[in-house]
């Protein structure tokens, strides 16, 4: 069993050197005033997320403000976003046996062996199958 310090030193030895990350484009080869360049652009960048961050909680602490005060129903109905109706409509309704009908229950053995053999039948004349899967067909046991 490797311990991970040996496993670590082995890979760090595996590792390429700098010329090879050059030659597979893994690091860029640039010159100084390039990456300072490219440093400051980074930095700007950086800032205006901050920036834009700062702003993002402002917005989140305003949004959760206004979801924590929910208006009343006078103020809804006011604005006209929440309406109510005075009126009940109350109807006789005949008793309805709402059990769905399981007929597959009362199949008797010869009644499932019979659907079967008709579903392998269809599946082995009627059915377009393409040629080339027709191996994936499952057919039922009789």
């Amino acid at each position: 069993k490797l311990l991970r310090r040996d496993t670590l030193n082995r890979m760090l030895k595996n590792r390429p050197n700098m010329d090879e990350l050059v030659q597979r484009n893994i690091i860029v080869n640039q010159t100084e005033e390039e990456r300072q360049s490219k440093m400051t652009k980074l930095d700007k960048q950086w800032y205006q997320r901050r920036v834009r961050g700062v702003d993002r909680e402002r917005l989140k602490s305003d949004l959760s403000n206004r979801l924590s005060r929910r208006p009343t129903i006078k103020e809804l109905q006011s604005r006209n976003i929440l309406q109510f109706i005075d009126l009940v409509e109350v109807l006789d309704v005949e008793l309805e046996d709402r059990q769905a009908d399981k007929p597959w229950t009362r199949l008797t053995a010869e009644d499932k062996a019979r659907i079967r053999q008709e579903l392998n039948e269809y599946k082995s004349t009627e059915m377009e199958v393409h040629e080339e899967s027709r191996h994936r067909t499952r057919f039922h046991r009789p």
